[in-house]
């Protein structure tokens, strides 16, 4: 049976505990979280990051102040903790989820107005794009980081973003309908640019014709006519023109992926070895096809896609 002294709504809830350098070590000012906990600061390392502090510190001080100031702020300790560590020496921000760091991110920039750490700090969230785009691209628009908002929306050409899923991602609270429409449609923009590339049969002038597709004698052929580096025409066999349809369809709904990886690519190939002819060659050829001549093809065509502010 649980004591009730222990269960009392009295009972101190712990607070966050701070570590070096903020665990009373000598400093000009005490930081008081929320939650209770004491973090040990100077004066010249947080008026230099924040004019918010600055002006703090240059406010006349009672008479019966303590040796050491205290400062009590909204924050509770592992954000305030988080918040420090984004600037002060011989400390290292670690946050394990976007949500931390969006957050702690807020708070500096947008109530203290750390922006003179700005650099740094979209050096923390670059980490962030290749995990979580979305909300990469949430923040970067909220606080005008161009470039980076790029590299988030270019992320998220690996993922199916335009099909609505059950649970609503949690970056789309902070993102804006506006931002939000930019980002689909740039998203959109890019699928039919990849899977034009693609499926546009007849005018492929950037394939060369040394692929046993083009050239093998056994297997049935495309009904159409394809004019390819040689300036020449070529028929095509079927499996081939089947691949390139199924991956426009995979590139339309992720406009960047890993072919070699795809399932289109394992259905070809399983469907090409049953010729005599190709089988000898289409792993090899089909692989680099892929890798020298579409890849960088589709990479291009992305590039050439700008995404909207």
């Amino acid at each position: 049976m649980s004591d009730p002294a222990l269960d009392s709504a009295d009972t101190p809830r712990v607070s966050f505990s701070p570590t070096y350098p903020f665990d009373n070590a000598p400093a000009e000012t005490i930081l008081r979280s929320s939650d209770g906990a004491e973090f040990y600061v100077h004066h010249a390392i947080l008026s230099l990051v924040s004019p918010v502090f600055k002006t703090i510190f240059q406010l006349p001080q009672p008479e019966t102040s303590p040796a050491i100031p205290v400062i009590d702020v909204d924050e509770d300790g592992a954000l305030l903790d988080r918040m420090v560590r984004l600037f002060y020496p011989a400390t290292q921000l670690a946050t394990t989820t976007m949500d931390e760091l969006r957050d702690t991110i807020q708070v500096a920039l947008m109530k203290y107005d750390m922006h003179v750490v700005a650099p740094s700090i979209k050096q923390q969230v670059r980490e962030w794009v290749s995990s979580d785009p979305l909300a990469v691209y949430a923040l970067a628009v909220q606080h005008h980081w161009n470039d980076l908002a790029v590299a988030a929306a270019k992320e998220t050409l690996k993922h199916p973003i335009r099909i609505p899923t059950a649970d609503t991602p949690s970056a789309l609270r902070h993102l804006s309908a506006a931002a939000h429409h930019k980002l689909l449609h740039y998203h959109y923009q890019c699928a039919i640019s990849a899977q034009t590339s693609v499926t546009t049969i007849g005018d492929l002038r950037w394939v060369p014709n040394e692929f046993v597709w083009f050239n093998c004698t056994k297997c049935s052929s495309h009904n159409s006519i394809w004019y390819l580096a040689d300036g020449i025409s070529h028929r095509v066999q079927k499996w081939f023109t089947d691949f390139l349809a199924h991956l426009g369809e995979v590139l339309l709904v992720t406009p960047v992926t890993n072919i070699l990886e795809s399932k289109c690519m394992y259905d070809t190939l399983k469907t090409a070895s049953e010729c005599s002819i190709c089988r000898t060659l289409v792993f090899d050829q089909l692989k680099d096809f892929v890798v020298l001549h579409s890849m960088p093809k589709l990479a291009m065509l992305i590039d050439a896609v700008e995404l909207q502010f």
